[in-house]
């Protein structure tokens, strides 16, 4: 089977059990994301509930005239983290998609420059440092119009086939606000996956919940449902002491329980939702430095991961 073939088939979703799988965000902003990285997808409990990694968040830059800055130290970086996390897995998971963020300048996109000046060059970086692609993690906060929308779905449109062409893949991230929230503008970008990172990522209750749904019966009225990746953020155990905010050791607080995401994840799995892409709430900037495995991560989570992928039931036991 061709390596694009081989790819698609490993991030496909479906009912069955045996297609579920859930991928993980993990740093990429320095050296020190590596052995962090690597003993986090080799401890035992994130083995088993673990498909395959997203990193975030510093992707090559796309300057305003579309075009791309190569770093040789980044690429280097990124090279590393891609070898030292295919070394640390095992079995299926060697060959299990690992991609990179990317977010252009919104000049690039609404003028078509990225398409005409980045694309090659983001191709030959993913051959590179031997990643399988991009996810676009776009979040522009100015002229969130549709037109906007359809620029951002041509340019993914052109990354992806190109990447294909070479047995790679895109993502893209969509959401409940701004371009993001445009989804049938963004459908016609055919990415391989859309990552939803809207209010999925949280139980905070039952007005986010109500939301969150909504969220996912759109995505799955507009996108193929292969393609559909539903985005849940982590609740740091006590002892990462957070301090929630993009200055502080934690991105945010998602305030699940361990019988509120089984609930959400028991819903996501009747609605034929095969994949989910998790947000560790201590990504940014550092891992938080507290003991236990997998750290930075309550412990109740993973087996809730990992029971979606392995049975296709998250534990039953649990009063919801």
């Amino acid at each position: 089977m061709p390596r694009l073939s081989l790819l698609l088939h490993a991030v496909a979703t479906a009912a069955s059990s045996s297609n579920r799988t859930v991928s993980w965000w993990l740093a990429d902003y320095n050296a020190a994301a590596i052995p962090e990285n690597t003993a986090f997808v080799n401890s035992p409990a994130i083995a088993r509930a673990l498909s395959s990694t997203l990193h975030c968040c510093d992707g090559p830059r796309v300057e305003a005239n579309g075009t791309l800055v190569r770093s040789t130290a980044q690429e280097d970086l990124f090279a590393s983290i891609v070898k030292a996390e295919r070394a640390a897995t095992s079995g299926a998971m060697r060959t299990a998609p690992i991609l990179f963020s990317l977010s252009p300048d919104p000049a690039a996109i609404e003028s078509g420059a990225a398409i005409i000046h980045a694309i090659a060059g983001l191709v030959a970086i993913a051959t590179r440092i031997g990643c399988d692609g991009w996810v676009v993690d776009y979040e522009p906060h100015a002229n969130t119009t549709e037109a906007h929308a359809v620029a951002l779905a041509a340019f993914v449109a052109a990354l992806g086939d190109a990447l294909r062409l070479e047995g790679r893949i895109v993502a893209l991230c969509v959401s409940d606000w701004g371009v993001l929230n445009f989804y049938a503008e963004l459908s016609a970008s055919r990415a391989d996956l859309y990552v939803s990172m809207s209010n999925t990522y949280g139980g905070k209750g039952v007005v986010y919940e109500i939301e969150a749904k909504l969220d996912v019966v759109r995505m799955l009225a507009t996108f193929p449902a292969a393609s559909v990746v539903v985005g849940i953020g982590t609740v740091a155990p006590a002892s990462c002491n957070c301090v929630f905010g993009n200055t502080g050791n934690c991105t945010s607080n998602y305030y699940w329980t361990e019988s509120t995401l089984t609930a959400f994840v028991q819903w996501l799995e009747a609605q034929g939702v095969g994949a989910l892409a998790v947000w560790r709430a201590d990504i940014y900037p550092q891992y938080c430095a507290t003991g236990g495995a997998p750290r930075g991560v309550s412990a109740w989570m993973a087996p809730i991961f990992a029971a979606f992928i392995e049975t296709g039931r998250v534990p039953t036991t649990i009063k919801v």
